[in-house]
């Protein structure tokens, strides 16, 4: 005899096992999960990248083996750290959920916010929506299999601005005192009139009149690698010293009540408004009583007034 139907394995879950097999080995699971090297479909493709975002949990420098870009670990802040071991766990918790839920939805959006979901649940709230896990996945497997943490630009200021500190004040304080007319002429003027010629005075005592002026400025230049300082390179400097160029926008208040002309005007405007006052209406309060009897003789329109 047979074997009991409950121990024959049905057609419809030998069907379902050949479904999981043929959509791993499909162009839209390889396009999706990536397979690279010696992996031969996509289903071996996540569990590898499982494994490296295991390891990064595992251990507390094991986010270096998923960062790509950088060259310094002193250079890579505390919360760029943090934020590299959450997207790793964000992705694992994902391509945990599509081990098994691919092959049934194909549904790669679904995957990630089952996992948003289970990791609110343990208190994890770094991803805002499916799609930030989904990008974040994008991000990871084009730069193979990593993070591209980039050293965010530091602000450097010219040659010229870095090694004069002094002189570099002395530029934001003659700009501050001179907001409302400032301009890149203005500047231009105070730069090559006053601050150049007092560091040369106080570098090697030239001045402008001495017949060797005009080549120390060019020796001072050429020492901060410029050739000259023109209104282009002194509204750089501007920018970098926190100034910008925009219409000017009055902030201040002018109290003009007593101005001479204010005052003279408003007696005679107290006077005309006596006058006007008599023409106005006005309105005065009544008892309920005397208001029904004015409105019955007529003297008070009906229904005007407030109650």
């Amino acid at each position: 005899m047979g074997a009991p139907q409950h121990q024959r394995p049905s057609a419809a879950s030998s069907l379902g096992v050949v479904g999981c097999e043929l959509y791993w080995v499909s162009t839209e699971a390889k396009k999706l999960f990536k397979p690279i090297k010696d992996e031969q479909d996509a289903l071996e493709a996540i569990n590898n990248q499982m494994e490296l975002l295991l390891g990064v949990l595992d251990n507390a420098k094991g986010f270096w083996s998923v960062v790509s870009g950088w060259e310094g670990e002193d250079d890579i802040s505390e919360h760029q750290k943090w934020m590299i071991v959450m997207k790793c766990q964000y992705l694992y918790c994902a391509l945990y959920h599509a081990r098994v839920m691919m092959p049934k939805v194909q549904n790669w959006d679904k995957c990630c916010q089952v996992a948003m979901e289970s990791l609110l649940l343990c208190g994890v709230k770094v991803g805002r929506c499916s799609r930030t896990v989904r990008n974040w996945y994008l991000d990871f497997t084009r730069k193979n299999r990593s993070f591209d943490v980039r050293s965010p630009p530091k602000h450097r200021l010219p040659v010229f601005l870095e090694q004069n500190r002094e002189e570099m004040q002395s530029i934001q304080q003659y700009a501050r005192e001179h907001l409302p007319e400032l301009s890149i002429e203005l500047m231009s003027e105070y730069i090559h009139d006053k601050l150049i010629p007092a560091m040369l005075k106080t570098r090697c005592d030239v001045v402008p009149a001495d017949e060797t002026y005009d080549e120390a400025v060019q020796n001072l230049l050429y020492e901060h690698g410029l050739k000259k300082v023109c209104p282009s390179t002194i509204y750089n400097w501007m920018k970098l010293l926190g100034f910008k160029y925009e219409p000017r926008r009055k902030g201040y208040y002018v109290d003009g009540h007593e101005r001479p002309a204010t005052i003279e005007y408003r007696n005679s405007f107290v006077q005309c408004c006596v006058t006007y006052e008599r023409r106005m209406y006005h309105r005065i309060q009544v008892i309920a009583e005397e208001s029904e009897e004015l409105q019955n003789k007529g003297l008070v329109t009906i229904k005007s007034g407030y109650k």
